[in-house]
């Protein structure tokens, strides 16, 4: 009998892993979505990529999601390619097998930590221990808001990185028990092991995602809650206290004084753009911060999705009224898990290590306000309390107490607070497949985000653009084709009613007239227009605008490129267009200026390039062929030789020498002498 209950938690936890594939697997097929875009299925590095030294570097450099680039999980998305291509099943399958491993990680790291609680007098058997464990990662593995860290492709920038850590988080804990001994060689081990996973582990984890490097405030509350620096020997009690002072509190120290007090402009600076001021976004922070919280504990997928731009920013603490309430129900939730550290362990760890997991991404950063994928890691901190709190047998004292101090025969409700946790695994892996039903199709996804956020602009303008790709697969003038456009033209609407600024409703209203045959909607382009010169400036608004300016290439759309060009002007003449945004929408609106002979536009453009960066060659170049083609030769050739002077390595040597060899006859407005060249 003991041998069947020895083996059981085993079983269960493969069972977990198993049902995790067959919830995830109707998910696998629902393609490239939103950030997955630009950074995989645009990135003409990776989707080129070849297990050669060059090829790697270039997919590396072709990371811009973070300040780091993220190298180790664009190399995990190139090996991707090297094995199945571009084919976004793929891609996902390997992200439901990261989490899979996440989950046996997950398992394995609660197991420590209560095994740890055990040996400090805690009444846990080694079979409840085990069982907690298979709960904690059973329900975490299944949970409904787990899903966009694993169905959305480039959110395994967030699991990897998870990978990362909960291995490091592993390594430290084995090597700590080491030094609770005294035998000198196992605290050689034990310190090579918890170096190993918080600098190395650390290392991969923040080059994978950056809030990796949150695995030192993880493994500090590790040490002060679990541990509480103990060791056989002073010495080793300060080498301890040392080690944690030097990766942990010097970093954060330095961190604060960096961004608050000698660069606050370099954080306040990467609001410009947002639709929210840095104010707005502490403020509301708090009241996102319980929004997951109740999603973690009621996990009701209505709630959930991939955008949640429907929840209001608070603009003061009393706007809305809750804002104060959740900022001092958070600080008295901290202040009673800091005074119940060494009472209720479990609980001041669950709540630390949750606030910890957003300190990052969820506090002074100009990040967007709302993201599912961020509760990845730190949902650990509260699903832990859950499966320990669930099955913990000091129920029995709280009952002895209401039966006057007699002790119960038998360990009360023990089977009902499992029946509990059974059922709330059923319900969160009944969400997970709904969910994963949905993601099998993007049509099936942005109808349900609609349908659940009908006040998410983002929602209806997303469905509206899956519509019209969507429609791409039929024929222009089929029923189809028409019918899906119709849609997206509704979404589109819609989104324009719900945010007067977010202007890439507009921008597809323009696209869907072009698309049906129909002359340009003047009065929609003057709107248009007015708002992109004199409004706030946003990244989707630029995004858009740089997308539609290269799909000229292809004339996807079919949009004239006066428009383009019309509506480029208008962002240009903006003064709040931030000096990195307007190189891009120069770039791409200089290349259609030159394809489609617009030599005095293109002429603007290449000076606005050089006033932006006159010391990039490249933009010199452009101007020199701008200028030639505008009949300006003498200033042409002045500029070719200025290009010349500061290509520096020769990069651009033979786009000179293509442009040079034009140079030498009358000028000829019939194309363009390598205008679209751009390193």
């Amino acid at each position: 009998m003991r041998d069947v209950q020895a083996w059981l938690p085993g079983v269960a936890l493969t069972a977990a892993l198993m049902a995790v594939l067959v919830i995830y697997a109707p998910g696998l097929g629902g393609g490239f979505l939103f950030d997955d875009q630009p950074n995989l299925a645009l990135n003409e590095a990776l989707k080129h990529a070849r297990p050669t030294w060059d090829s790697v570097l270039a997919v590396i450099e072709s990371g811009n999601a973070g300040p780091l680039k993220r190298p180790v999980a664009m190399l995990s998305f190139a090996a991707n390619v090297w094995a199945t291509g571009m084919n976004p099943v793929w891609f996902k399958f390997t992200n439901v097998l990261i989490h899979l491993v996440n989950g046996v990680l997950v398992y394995w790291l609660t197991r420590l930590l209560l095994s740890r609680l055990a040996a400090d007098g805690v009444p846990l058997t080694p079979l409840r221990v085990r069982w907690m464990a298979v709960v904690v990662a059973s329900l975490w593995l299944l949970h409904p808001l787990n899903l966009t860290a694993v169905l959305y492709t480039v959110q395994r920038m967030t699991s990897l990185a998870a990978t990362f850590t909960l291995l490091g988080m592993i390594l430290y804990v084995l090597g700590r028990r080491r030094w609770l001994v005294e035998s000198e060689p196992r605290w050689v081990v034990g310190a090579v092991a918890m170096l190993g996973g918080v600098l190395g582990c650390g290392a991969l984890a923040a080059l994978t995602k950056e809030n990796g490097l949150l695995i030192v405030a993880f493994v500090f509350l590790i040490e002060w809650i679990f541990f509480r620096f103990r060791a056989p020997h002073p010495a080793a009690r300060r080498a301890l206290a040392a080690a944690h002072a030097l990766w942990f509190g010097l970093p954060a120290l330095a961190a604060v004084v960096w961004y608050l007090l000698v660069h606050p402009e370099r954080l306040v600076g990467g609001y410009v753009g947002r639709d929210f001021t840095f104010t707005e976004r502490i403020l509301t922070e708090p009241r996102i911060l319980w929004h997951y919280v109740n999603w973690l504990l009621v996990p009701d997928i209505r709630a959930m999705g991939l955008f949640h731009d429907d929840i209001p920013l608070s603009k003061g603490l009393f706007e809305p009224p809750t804002t104060l309430f959740a900022l001092v129900e958070w600080l008295l939730t901290a202040g009673l898990a800091l005074w119940a550290r060494r009472r209720a362990p479990v609980f001041a760890f669950g709540v630390l290590f949750f606030l910890a997991g957003h300190a990052m991404e969820s506090t002074v950063f100009p990040l967007e306000i709302v993201h599912e994928h961020r509760n990845y890691l730190p949902s650990w901190g509260i699903v832990l309390m859950l499966g320990y709190y669930g099955l913990h047998p000091g129920f029995a004292k709280v009952v002895a107490r209401l039966r006057g101090g007699k002790a119960p025969a038998a360990e009360p409700l023990l089977a009902l607070r499992a029946a509990v946790l059974a059922g709330f695994a059923l319900l969160a892996a009944g969400g997970t497949w709904a969910r994963a039903l949905s993601w099998s199709d993007q049509r099936l996804l942005m109808i349900a985000e609609v349908r659940h956020h009908p006040l998410s602009v983002r929602a209806a303008f997303t469905a509206g653009r899956v519509m019209i790709e969507t429609a791409e697969h039929f024929e222009r003038d089929s029923p189809q084709a028409k019918e899906l456009r119709e849609l997206a033209r509704t979404f589109y609407r819609h989104a324009n009613r719900l945010d007067d600024y977010y202007l890439v409703g507009r921008f597809g209203l323009l696209t869907l007239d072009a698309l049906d045959g129909k002359p340009v909607d003047r009065a929609l382009l003057a709107d248009l227009k007015a708002h992109l010169r004199e409004g706030p400036v946003a990244a989707n608004q630029v995004y858009t605008l740089t997308r539609l300016l290269e799909d000229d290439r292809h004339d996807r759309w079919g949009l004239p490129p006066e428009v383009l060009l019309e509506a480029a002007d208008a962002l240009l003449a903006n003064p709040n267009l931030p000096p990195h945004w307007r190189k891009d929408v120069l770039i791409a609106a200089l290349k259609v200026a030159f394809r489609h002979h617009h030599y005095h536009q293109a002429l603007a453009y290449a000076r606005g390039q050089v006033a932006l960066d006159g010391r990039d060659p490249a933009f010199r170049l452009n101007l020199a062929q701008a200028l030639y083609l505008t009949g300006d030769r003498d200033a042409a050739l002045a500029e070719l030789a200025r290009a010349a002077e500061l290509d520096t390595d020769g990069r651009l040597a033979a786009a000179r020498a293509f442009v040079e060899s034009h140079f030498q006859g009358p000028a000829s407005h019939t194309g363009t002498p390598g205008g679209e060249r751009r390193p």
